[in-house]
């Protein structure tokens, strides 16, 4: 759990808010303003701590995504390694969709799903093509709900409009906005089947 999206806004890795609490007295406290990790101490209490420390940690496996993929609220996301242009990755989902980053918590939890296993670029499904300048939703069509571009981005930096399709950065969550036959890795995104519990 952590509070990382919003201070004091404590969420499930999962990205659900907490039902019940068990801090020990006096947490979580932020203890020099980094704080933003849960841990659980002996006794079953809880304590708020850098997400820098190393932890054993316990995984809950929900069944409702296939076998290769990762549940998170709502969705089931699959990393795929093989680099290819943005409109194959169109394609290449698996019966999903190039992920479409709807709010922050989202766009923590792919960066998460990256940071440790991709490439520097990971496409996702964000694009200008259709009107240079307009960015929508790649599957949809709507205009971007949320967005984190980095400092000076989109600015279509070939100066031709050939930057139509956005990317993430590993080191930071941020985007970008490249041409669309630079080749990397993608996220999918697809709805979670019902669980049934």
């Amino acid at each position: 759990m952590s509070d990382l999206a919003q201070e004091g806004h404590w969420r499930w890795s999962s990205g659900a808010t907490l039902s019940l609490t068990n801090w020990w007295p006096g947490e979580p406290n932020n203890l020099n303003g980094n704080e933003n990790g849960g841990e659980i101490w002996t006794g079953g209490k809880w304590n708020d701590t850098p997400t820098s420390r190393e932890l054993p940690s316990v995984c809950e496996r929900n069944s409702s995504c296939p076998s290769s993929w990762t549940k998170f609220e709502a969705s089931c996301y699959a990393y795929v390694y093989e680099p290819s242009s943005w409109a194959d990755a169109t394609v290449r989902t698996f019966g999903g969709h190039l992920v479409e980053l709807d709010t922050a918590i989202e766009n923590i939890f792919v960066h998460n799903l990256i940071n440790n296993l991709a490439a520097q670029y990971t496409w996702i499904g964000a694009t200008d093509l259709l009107v240079d300048g307009h960015w929508l939703l790649a599957t949809s069509r709507k205009p971007l709900p949320f967005t984190n571009w980095q400092v000076n981005e989109p600015n279509n930096a070939d100066g031709r409009g050939l930057e139509g399709c956005a990317f993430m950065n590993r080191a930071n969550g941020q985007w970008l906005d490249a041409s669309c036959s630079s080749l990397w890795p993608l996220v999918c995104e697809t709805p979670a089947a019902a669980s049934g519990h």
